[in-house]
């Protein structure tokens, strides 16, 4: 199955961020999104997975046990991941073309992933991650208590890692250090050249650098869900209500969407800015 959307219509033309038109097609619940070098990945709801090579033209493709699917692991084009309910672990060595079930454990949520000094790490609710070995997976200590882990990104051999109630981790896999001074549950992480971008609750935005330094930076009421850095270092994060924030220095400049949809992650690519959410995928002209 093959869905085309031929237009991209600005919307805002005297706005920083002007937002694609995009058909109405019943695409379900979309959780994330990612460039993996060659072509676009989405998933989501009952197991779905969306492939494109030019964000136009999206391929439908159905994975086995139609669980939900949280999260995506690019590690280069052709090595993907997608996780999710049910501890649920899907690979693929094709660039996302065909999908095979590796890992599965009852009960257990995972929400996200990352490629960590070589190492695919996958987290989740209650303090859960797994490490994979081969093509296995197995327990990986990250958190000493049940906090869920809701995001994580790494650079090298640094993870970051956000989570409920202000958690923000960062350091090497099994000895990460908690940054002090982050409020609420954080979503959205993304990696800048000084540190990371860190969103979430209750539209709480923050520049953190690699030395621990926090700047509550002013981003509005609603809440963040994820976030990717641009080629030219400004950051775009999206969110619950059609919240939309771009970041750049220290300042932030919200353009929420007018219909209110909200989006769950968001990702760059040579094609443009996706993000996805409750209406499918939906391009974002950044200006």
């Amino acid at each position: 199955m093959t869905l085309t959307r031929r237009s991209l219509l600005a919307t805002a033309a005297s706005s920083p961020v002007a937002f694609g038109a995009h058909a109405r097609i019943a695409l379900g619940l979309l959780l994330d999104i990612v460039w993996t070098g060659q072509a676009w990945l989405a998933c989501g709801e009952a197991g779905r997975i969306l492939r494109s090579t030019n964000g136009l033209d999206w391929q439908v493709i159905a994975t086995e046990g139609g669980v939900v699917l949280t999260s995506l692991i690019v590690a280069d084009p052709k090595t993907v991941w997608a996780v999710g309910h049910q501890g649920t672990i899907l690979g693929s060595t094709d660039g996302g073309v065909t999908w095979a079930l590796e890992h599965r454990e009852a009960g257990a949520i995972l929400l996200s992933g990352a490629v960590v000094g070589g190492r695919v790490l996958a987290v989740g609710a209650y303090g859960l991650a797994l490490a994979r070995d081969g093509r296995h997976w197995h327990r990986q200590g990250i958190v000493e208590d049940d906090v869920h882990l809701n995001v994580v990104r790494a650079t090298g051999e640094t993870l970051w890692a956000g989570g409920e109630a202000g958690t923000l981790l960062t350091g090497r896999v099994g000895a990460l250090s908690a940054v002090p001074g982050v409020e609420g549950s954080v979503f959205a992480l993304s990696i800048t050249s000084t540190g990371v971008i860190a969103g979430g609750l209750g539209g709480r935005l923050a520049r953190v650098q690699i030395d621990g330094t926090v700047q509550a930076l002013s981003a509005g009421t609603l809440t963040w869900q994820g976030a990717c850095t641009l080629t030219d270092g400004r950051v775009v994060a999206v969110g619950l209500g059609g919240a939309v924030a771009i970041i750049e220095a220290d300042r932030v400049r919200l353009d929420n969407r007018s219909d209110r949809v909200a989006h769950a992650a968001v990702a760059a690519g040579p094609g443009g800015v996706f993000a996805v959410g409750e209406a499918g995928v939906t391009p974002l002209l950044i200006r």
